[in-house]
Parts: structure tokens; sequence; C-alpha cells
């Protein structure tokens, strides 16, 4: 379950540059992302001997009706989409992700994708109270750069600069303060919804719990993408059992979980997808 931890100071040791890298607290909470073996491994920040060493995690929460950032530097928080406002309680931009300076090259294009699920039928699913089924319910992903909004939805609509399915966002070049050279630090805004009405809003889905799966994917040369990672969203619902069940069946890994869940009845069929 995702935390929250105070950490003032860390001896960090970079996956290109051997340098200790002192005082550099990240952002305590987020998905921390670090290199191991060649590979993106997520844990959460502030969770170990350094923000970034702790455990590997792969479950966190999403803690809808929380939003961090509004009105702070662009290129990390994104704005709201005009559809949402700051006390809709479908809406959050938490948990974000963070890496230590100089974990990627500057520049190098990092993002998340959730177009690929190793969930039974879809990306996004609905936890009822035993395991995971087919859900109506929505979700987009959004990043705004400038004029430029970057945007994906689970029902496999895509309105992005790319077209591999992935929300790209490069590594920082070195602007100083939060944007320190080789950091990926960015809060993307989660929203849950059971419609879209023609106006553009987004219409409030039903109480529950939703789990959704995406990879945090690289284009930095000889690093592989991540493990899946679930964040799991309670609308007017806690989302503990469902953290625990994830936990417990779907981590551990993607095709034994399969066998599980389809020994326990679970697997349902895909959901039909809107015109």
């Amino acid at each position: 379950m995702l935390k929250r931890f105070s950490v003032t100071s860390l001896v960090l040791v970079g996956a290109f540059c051997a340098t200790p890298l002192a005082a550099f607290a990240g952002d305590e909470g987020d998905i921390g992302l670090r290199f191991e073996n060649n590979k993106i491994v997520t844990t959460i920040v502030g969770d170990g001997p350094n923000p970034f060493g702790g455990d590997e995690e792969r479950v966190f929460e999403g803690i809808l009706g929380d939003l961090e950032g509004e009105g702070e530097d662009t290129a990390i928080f994104s704005p709201l989409p005009t559809s949402v406002t700051s006390t809709s309680s479908f809406v959050t931009n938490v948990p974000g992700f963070d890496t230590a300076e100089e974990l990627f090259s500057n520049g190098s294009r990092v993002g998340i994708d959730i177009t690929t699920p190793t969930l039974i039928t879809d990306s996004l699913m609905e936890f009822n109270g035993t395991g995971l089924v087919s859900t109506s319910v929505e979700l987009q992903a959004t990043f705004t750069i400038g004029s430029n909004t970057i945007l994906t939805r689970t029902d496999g609509d895509t309105n992005q600069t790319d077209d591999s399915g992935i929300l790209f966002l490069p590594a920082f070049s070195g602007a100083g303060g939060e944007q320190n050279e080789g950091r990926w630090h960015r809060h993307y805004v989660f929203a849950l919804y059971s419609d879209i009405l023609s106006n553009g809003n987004l219409v409030e889905p039903a109480t529950g719990v939703y789990v959704l799966e995406l990879d945090v994917v690289t284009e930095e040369p000889g690093i592989s993408d991540s493990d899946p990672i679930f964040i799991v969203f309670g609308v007017n619902a806690d989302p503990d059992d469902a953290i625990e069940f994830v936990e417990a069946n779907v981590v551990p890994e993607p095709t034994s979980a399969l066998a599980l869940l389809a020994g326990a009845g679970l697997i349902a069929t895909r959901r039909c997808r809107r015109a």
C-alpha cells in the first residue's frame, strides 16, 4: 500500500555514476524508479536506507481526490483536464513517479504503458470482494506540457503524441530545482469515469474498487522496462482487500496468477467497448 515517509538525507549510488548523491530526498511516497540488472525496478520513495533503496514494490494505492502541486511546475505536475475540477472525488495525481538525479540520460524518453495488461481481460479491472472482474468504468491518464496534451484511455482510445500507446515524457536535462539532470519526476492525472458527456465532462463512476495495470518503459539504451505494476483506486470504498488480493494472486507471476484466477472462477468476458 502507498505510504508516506520523511527522508532528509541519503547516500545513493547512481545507475550511470558512482558519485554519492547527498541530501536528495525525492518525492516521498511516490513510485520510485531505480535500475537493477539493467532493468527498471519500482519501489516506494523513502521506504529504505535511501529514498530509492527499499524493497521492490509493485502494488500502490491511488488516492482519489488528492492532488499535489496545483499551480506548481507544470513540467512535473500536469494541469487538470478541463472536464474535472480540483474537488472531483474521482481524480488524482498521487502517486507520482520519481527517480534520483542522473538515473536516465538527459532527455531520454520514459513513460507509462497501460495498453499491454497481464490482468484477465483488460488493464482496468474491478475488485468484487473475492477477485477481479471486468468493469464498464474507464480510466484516462493525461499529462500536459504547454499546449501539448498527451492522453490515453483504458478503452483503447488514444490522443497523444506517440502512436505506441505509451505516455512518453523526457527525463530532465538540467533546469535545476526539481528538474535536476537525468531525473524523471512526473505526476500524471488519473481520472476514473463511467461516461463522457457530449461537452467532454467526465461522469463519476459507481462506488467500487478498481485495479489499473501499467508498465514503466524507457528508450534508455540497455535498460529493460519494469515488471507490471498495479495502482488500486477506491471510489468511496476501502481498497485494502483489493491491494492484498493483487499482492497475493497477481504480482508473483502473471502466468500462475491467471491459473489461480481461473481456478477461482474469476475470469470474466471482455467488456463491450463504446462505439
